[in-house]
C-alpha cells in the first residue's frame, strides 16, 4: 500500500489529476474542496474563515513563514513504515511522470509570520527529514554541483523573513513537535552534518523519534548520484495538497477538537474500535478495551493491517474509500453481529502480525500441533515469509494471512502444502518481478485483493484456490531478457539493503533442494547489515597486491559478477591475493557451498577466461542471471526453456 493511500488523518486518498476535487471532513459538515472560499459556524454568533487552495510541496516547504506545530499537537510518531510509503510514492511518480496527491494540510494563518499547523504535521516533519537525509548524501558525494545543490535544499530547511525585511539568520523554517525539537533543530543548524553524530545529546531525546527514518532514507538512497536526487526533489516539490487556511486563531483550536472528535484525526483504528465498544453488549467481552489493545499489538501499521482487513471482505475500491469503507463495514457487522466481525478481525491479525514478523516462533505457537508448526515446513514457509518481507512488497500480506487463517479451520497436510506453495510462489514472483525488475506492486494488487476476498469466503481446499493464483502470476512473470538486462546492474555497495540482497541471493543459490535442517542460512532478516559469520567476497581484489588495469575498475569489482559470500574466517584468509590462490583456498575451507564450488569448477575449466578483465566478469553475472532465473526462482516451465 503507498503512502498517498494511507495518512494519519485524511486517511484514505490517492494519486489524482490537478483538476479533480476532494472530499473532505471538517467539524459538522462534508465540504468539496476547490480552490475557493468557506465559512463554518463553530458556535452561535462566531465564524471561522476558511479558503482551500491546491499547492504543491515545493510552495509549501518554502514559505515565505514560518511553519510551526502548536503545543497541544500530539508527539511526532511516524515510523519507517511511512517513511517507506512516502519514497515508493515518490519513486512510482517518477516512473509514471505523474505527481502526488498528500492530502489535505489545515494551516491557522492569524499570524501570517508564524503559520500553526492544525493538521499535517506528521507529512510535513517526514518532507524535511527528506530533504535532511539528502542534503547530507549530496556533501559526501562531494562535487562542486552536489555541494551547490545541497546548499540549495539547506535554504528550504531554513527561514529568512521576506515580509518584514528583517534578517533572520539560520534559523529552521520549520518548528517541530516539542517531542523532536532538540534533535531537529542540532541537524538543521549543522549544514555539515555527516548523518551519524547527534549535538549535546539530543539522540537521548526526540533523535529515538526521527533516527529511525533518517537511517532508512540514508539506506535507500546513499548510492544515489546527483541527477538521481535532483528528480526525486522535483517528484517531492512538484508534489501537492490542499491547504485549508483558517484565519481566526480561536476558531483554530476548536476546529482542531471537533476534527477530532468528528474524523478528521481519527484513524481507521479508533473508527473500529469506538464501533465495536458502542455495538457489542456482552458479558465475555467487558474488557473488550484490552482485548483491542492485544489486536491491534499484532502490527506496526494498524490502518494497513485495518485496509488488508477490508480485502477479505469487500471489493478493493471499496476499501480504498474511507468513507465507504466504514459505512460498508458497520453494515456487514450489522448483518453477521459486531461480535462476529471482532472475532474475524482478531483471527486475521494474529495472521497478519506472523506475516509482518516472519518470525518461526510465532507461527509454531500460533499454529500449535498442527502440520505447519513441524519444523521443515514451518522453516521454509518461514524463510518465504522473509524474502517477501526484504522485497517491502506489502500487497502480499492479506493474501497470506487469510490463508493462515483458512488453514487453521481446516488444517490438513494438504493444506500445510498449499500454504508453502503459496509464499514459495510469491517470494519467487516477486524476486524476479519487484525486487530485481523493478516493477510496481499494484500490478497484482487487484488479483491479490479478489484472492484474498475468494480464500476468505471459500470453505474449500486451499490447494484450489493456490493453484489458480499460480498460474495467474505465471502469465505476468517478467521476460528472461527484462530480467537479466537489470540483474547484471547488481553492485555491491555498504547500504544495508544492498547488503541484504546480495546475502540473500547467495543464501537462496546454495540452498536449491535443501530442506529443513540441510538450509544453511546466510540470509539473518533479523540483523540490520547481515554479517558475522559471513562476508560479501570480491573476487577481483578491491586493493589487489598488483593493481588493475582495467577501465572503470571500480564499478567492475563491484559488480555482481565479481561477487561470493563466504565464511569470514575464508575472507580474512584470501585477503587481496589472486584469483588462482583465492581458488585453492575456496577449495581447501569451503565444501558445502555450491555458488562457490560451482566457481572454482568454472575457473578451472577457464569458462570465464583467467577471469582479469570486464568482460569475463560480465560473463559471469549473465552466467547467474541464466542460473537464478531458470534453476532457483523458477515458476514455469518458460523459465527453464528460456
Amino acid at each position: 500500500m503507498c503512502f498517498s493511500e494511507v495518512f494519519q488523518s485524511d486517511l484514505w486518498g490517492g494519486v489524482l489529476g490537478p483538476e479533480e476535487s476532494f472530499s473532505f471532513l471538517v467539524g459538522f459538515d462534508i465540504f468539496l474542496i476547490k480552490t475557493d472560499h468557506y465559512s463554518i459556524n463553530m458556535k452561535p454568533g462566531t465564524e471561522a474563515q476558511i479558503y482551500a487552495d491546491t499547492i504543491s510541496i515545493g510552495d509549501l516547504l518554502n514559505a515565505a513563514s514560518r511553519l510551526t506545530i502548536p503545543t497541544y499537537q500530539r508527539p511526532f510518531d511516524w515510523k519507517k513504515d511511512e517513511a517507506s510509503d512516502l519514497l515508493d510514492d515518490l519513486r512510482n511518480a517518477i516512473e509514471e511522470k505523474q505527481n502526488v496527491f498528500f492530502g489535505t494540510i489545515v494551516l491557522d494563518t492569524s499570524n501570517s509570520e508564524n503559520l500553526q499547523i492544525i493538521d499535517g504535521q506528521q507529512r510535513i516533519t517526514t518532507f524535511n527529514l527528506l530533504l535532511i537525509a539528502l542534503r547530507t548524501i549530496l556533501n559526501k558525494n562531494g562535487t562542486t554541483e552536489d555541494i551547490r545543490l545541497a546548499s540549495k535544499i539547506h535554504s528550504v530547511l531554513t527561514y529568512d523573513n521576506r515580509t518584514s525585511g528583517k534578517s533572520v539568520a539560520e534559523v529552521s523554517r520549520l518548528e517541530p513537535s516539542n517531542s523532536i525539537k532538540d534533535a531537529y533543530i542540532s541537524l538543521i543548524d549543522n549544514q555539515e552534518w555527516d548523518g551519524k553524530n547527534y549535538r549535546n545529546g539530543a539522540l537521548k531525546a526526540g533523535g529515538k523519534r526521527i533516527k529511525p527514518i533518517l537511517d532508512f532514507f540514508f539506506d535507500e538512497l546513499a548510492a544515489c548520484k546527483h541527477d538521481d536526487i535532483s528528480r526525486l526533489l522535483n517528484s517531492l516539490y512538484e508534489s501537492y495538497v490542499v491547504v485549508l487556511r483558517i484565519t481566526n486563531n480561536v476558531q483554530a483550536l476548536e476546529i482542531f477538537e471537533s476534527a477530532n472528535v468528528r474524523g478528521m484525526e481519527l484513524n481507521a483504528a479508533d473508527l473500529l474500535k469506538s464501533f465495536f465498544i458502542a455495538k457489542i453488549d456482552d458479558q465475555k467481552d467487558a474488557d473488550l478495551e484490552n482485548r483491542w489493545m492485544e489486536i491491534v499489538s499484532n502490527t506496526d501499521n494498524v490502518i494497513r493491517m485495518i485496509k488488508h482487513f477490508g480485502w477479505t471482505i469487500f471489493n478493493k475500491k471499496i476499501v480504498a474509500n474511507r468513507n465507504a469503507f466504514y459505512s460498508e463495514l458497520k453494515n456487514y457487522g450489522k448483518m453477521h453481529s459486531e461480535k462476529a466481525l471482532l472475532d474475524s478481525f482478531d483471527n486475521f491479525a494474529q495472521a497478519y502480525g506472523i506475516v509482518e514478523s516472519g518470525d518461526i516462533d510465532d507461527l509454531i505457537k500460533w499454529a500449535e500441533k498442527t502440520e505447519i508448526a513441524k519444523e521443515q515446513k514451518a522453516l521454509t514457509f518461514v524463510r518465504s515469509l522473509q524474502a517477501i518481507r526484504l522485497f517491502r512488497v506489502t500487497q502480499t500480506y492479506p493474501l497470506i494471512a487469510i490463508a493462515l487463517v483458512n488453514f487453521k479451520k481446516h488444517p490438513s497436510n494438504n493444506a500445510a502444502n498449499a500454504l508453502v506453495k503459496l509464499v514459495d510462489t510469491l517470494e519467487k514472483y516477486h524476486f524476479v518481478n519487484s525486487c530485481i525488475c523493478q516493477r510496481r506492486g499494484n500490478e497484482v494488487e487487484g488479483l491479490y485483493a479478489d484472492a484474498s476476498r475468494k480464500i476468505a469466503a471459500s470453505e474449500d481446499d486451499l490447494e484450489n484456490q493456490v493453484n489458480e493464483i499460480k498460474n495467474k502470476l505465471k502469465n505476468q512473470l517478467a521476460s528472461f531478457a527484462e530480467f537479466k538486462s537489470k540483474f547484471i546492474e547488481i553492485s555491491y555497495d555498504t547500504s544495508a539493503s544492498t547488503l541484504k540482497l546480495i546475502y540473500f541471493l547467495f543464501d537462496r543459490i546454495d540452498n536449491v533442494g535443501r530442506k529443513g535442517r540441510e538450509i544453511e542460512s546466510i540470509y539473518n532478516p533479523r540483523l540490520a547489515i547481515v554479517k558475522g559469520d559471513w562476508e560479501v567476497e570480491h573476487i577481483l581484489a578491491k586493493n589487489p597486491e598488483t593493481p588493475h588495469s582495467m577501465e572503470n575498475t571500480e564499478d567492475v569489482i563491484n559488480n555482481v559478477g565479481n561477487l561470493l559470500v563466504v565464511p569470514s574466517g575464508t575472507n580474512k584468509s584470501v585477503g587481496n591475493k589472486p584469483v588462482n590462490e583465492k581458488v585453492r583456498i575456496y577449495q581447501e575451507r569451503i565444501g558445502k557451498m555450491p555458488s562457490v564450488m560451482a566457481f572454482c569448477g568454472s575457473i578451472e575449466k577457464k569458462e570465464y577466461g583467467d577471469f582479469s578483465s570486464k568482460e569475463d566478469v560480465g560473463d559471469r553475472a549473465e552466467a547467474l542471471a541464466h542460473q537464478v532465473y531458470e534453476k532457483v526462482f523458477v515458476l514455469s516451465k518458460e523459465q527453464s526453456s528460456s
